[in-house]
């Protein structure tokens, strides 16, 4: 009984230190020290009590120290992606800011083109009417030289005519001549008949007169006619080389109204085109502002975790990870 005794009572100590050693080892786990110990020995069945409470304590080591370094990682990882992503997001927005005024831009000149191929429609227009007029004044240039032509066939039939009168003056006055010598003879029976050849001298005299500034009118006017002409000729030239000019300017000025048409087309689709871009790039400045925030969000629970993690002393911590806000090209 003595012996039964002595075995109770070493019993109940051994299971006292026992229970006081777990005691110990779960108060230091419960205050976060992983770095405690199981320093007493456990004897026979106890023994896998020992073993099972270093297991626990070298896993839940290994597990926190990893997940230590893990949110070390996330920081440091989710910390560049949140200014990788500020960095998009201010970017995207200065491109978006780039594009809008490069829409502008580019609708102004549309706007400028399409007035331009306007003004050369009109431009067009007003050249083919200038065209028109300049052919229709060549057709009357060419009429007043026909007439001007008439003109100086009738005056050259004048002339004939003129010198076909100045010829029967010339022998109107040499007939009253003879008519005054034979009046002469007569004695006083042709002085009636002389007075009448006097007379008619006068006449042929004033008729040559009459038919020489006449004559002189017409050389005037045949002249005048010539010169007249002449000018109209070097006009209707001029016009017809104005005629010809104003074709060119009206084909280029076509071939200009087309080719503003055609930039204006071009220009409206690819202001469509910067439209589109400019709308990709304000959903990418978004998705980036977005998704900065997210990565300072995480960043945010990531330190949380570390927090609560430096709660826990730690064994044997193989690196040694700086905070990636203190230090964000840490290595990882």
């Amino acid at each position: 009984m003595g012996s039964l005794a002595d075995s109770v009572r070493k019993l109940i100590s051994n299971l006292r230190g026992y229970i006081l050693n777990i005691s110990e080892v779960l108060k230091g786990m419960a205050d976060g020290d992983m770095t405690v110990t199981v320093d007493m020995e456990y004897k026979k069945d106890f023994a896998p009590i020992k073993s099972s409470m270093e297991n626990i304590l070298n896993s839940m080591n290994v597990t926190l120290l990893q997940i230590n370094q893990s949110s070390q990682q996330v920081a440091a990882g989710s910390y560049q992606v949140a200014a990788a992503s500020q960095m998009l997001s201010q970017g995207a927005t200065e491109q978006a800011s780039s594009i809008e005024e490069l829409v502008a831009t580019i609708t102004e000149i549309t706007d400028q083109v399409n007035r331009n191929a306007a003004s050369a429609q009109q431009a067009n227009a007003m050249v083919s009417e200038t065209s028109a007029e300049i052919e229709n004044g060549n057709r009357q240039m060419m009429q007043l030289v026909e007439a001007m032509n008439n003109i100086t066939r009738a005056s050259n039939q004048i002339r004939n005519i003129i010198k076909t009168i100045d010829d029967i003056a010339f022998q109107t006055n040499i007939l009253s001549l003879n008519a005054a010598v034979e009046a002469a003879r007569a004695g006083n029976a042709g002085k009636g008949f002389a007075v009448v050849a006097e007379e008619v001298r006068n006449l042929a005299s004033k008729s040559a007169d009459a038919a020489k500034d006449t004559t002189q009118l017409i050389e005037n006017a045949l002249l005048a006619v010539e010169n007249g002409t002449t000018m109209v000729a070097q006009t209707e030239q001029s016009l017809d080389t104005i005629e010809k000019k104003a074709e060119l300017v009206a084909k280029f000025v076509n071939e200009i109204a087309d080719a503003s048409n055609s930039q204006a087309v071009a220009l409206s689709q690819t202001n469509s085109g910067i439209e589109q871009i400019s709308s990709v790039v304000q959903d990418n400045s978004a998705t980036a502002e977005e998704s900065a925030a997210s990565s300072e969000e995480l960043s945010g629970l990531a330190e949380s975790l570390r927090k609560l993690i430096e709660q826990f002393k730690l064994r044997n911590k193989s690196v040694d990870y700086e905070y990636a806000s203190d230090n964000p090209n840490a290595a990882i």
